[in-house]
């Protein structure tokens, strides 16, 4: 059977630690953020948790220093353990507006969805812009 897969990113631009920040999130979405043990990121660079078969990362760009202003990244998608055979048309379903509507109930004003020119500038791509 091809399940959907389910995905959401929403960001924070915000003055404060990630575990700050992590504790807030775990609040909001009643999930228990820990360090994340993923090779995707180094040792005190992310939080994870896992829930409704997602696996959910709050992270940030550890090139900027503790007490600046960071953009805080909060993504999730489907757990690799439940991800079906890759399919091209199967549906992929964003749930970021979701997120972003209790994470500012439950939170604070400040998640927003990124746009395509910010994630274009994070990719480097500028010509698309």
């Amino acid at each position: 059977m091809i399940y959907p897969q389910i995905s959401f990113q929403v960001r924070l631009n915000e003055q404060a630690t990630l575990l700050e920040v992590g504790a807030r999130v775990s609040k909001a979405l009643e999930s228990v953020f820990q360090p994340s043990g993923s090779k995707l990121f180094e040792d005190g660079e992310a939080l994870e948790a896992t829930c409704l078969g997602l696996w959910i990362t709050l992270s940030h760009d550890p090139e900027i220093s503790e007490g600046e202003v960071r953009n805080f990244v909060l993504m999730g998608m489907v757990k690799g353990d439940l991800e079906a055979q890759w399919e091209i048309n199967r549906p992929n379903i964003s749930i970021s507006q979701y997120i972003l509507g209790v994470l500012s109930t439950y939170d604070h004003g400040g998640w927003y969805i990124a746009d395509v020119q910010e994630l274009q500038r994070e990719a480097g791509l500028p010509w698309l812009e």
